[in-house]
C-alpha cells in the first residue's frame, strides 16, 4: 500500500469536524510528535538543524527519519545528546483489536543519539 493511499483522521480541540490527511501532508511536529532536542556538548547550537520525516507508519509502529544537515555535530561531547519525544494526539495511536488509545506512560520516550 502506498503512502498517499492512506489516511489519517486529524481531530484537534480547536477543530470541528474532522480532517482527512495523507502521510505525506503531515507535518510531524505541528501534527503528531513534540520534538526537543537537547544538546550535550559545548558545540554552536545553531548546527544542529534538522527535519523530521515519518517514512513509516502502520498499525504495528512507526519509523521517524531525522535529517541532520550537520550530522557529525550530533553527540560530539562526552556526553551524548538527548532527544524528547511526547506524542501530542493520542488518539492517532488506536487499537485495531481494543479500540483502546495509546497510554500516558507510552505516550513518552526519552533517548540519547549515538555517535
Amino acid at each position: 500500500m502506498s503512502h498517499a493511499s492512506v489516511w489519517y483522521d486529524l481531530k484537534t480541540k480547536d477543530q470541528k469536524g474532522r480532517k482527512l490527511i495523507t502521510l505525506e501532508e503531515l507535518n510531524v511536529t505541528r501534527d503528531v510528535l513534540d520534538f526537543q532536542y537537547s544538546l550535550k556538548s559545548n558545540i554552536d547550537k545553531s548546527q544542529i538543524n534538522y527535519d523530521l520525516i515519518i517514512t513509516e507508519w502502520t498499525s504495528r509502529g512507526m519509523t521517524l527519519y531525522i535529517n541532520f544537515t550537520e550530522p557529525l555535530a550530533v553527540s560530539k561531547g562526552d556526553i551524548f545528546d538527548e532527544v524528547y519525544i511526547n506524542v501530542k494526539n493520542k488518539n492517532l495511536f488506536v487499537s485495531n483489536k481494543t479500540g483502546v488509545t495509546l497510554s500516558d506512560e507510552n505516550s513518552e520516550m526519552i533517548n540519547n543519539f549515538p555517535r
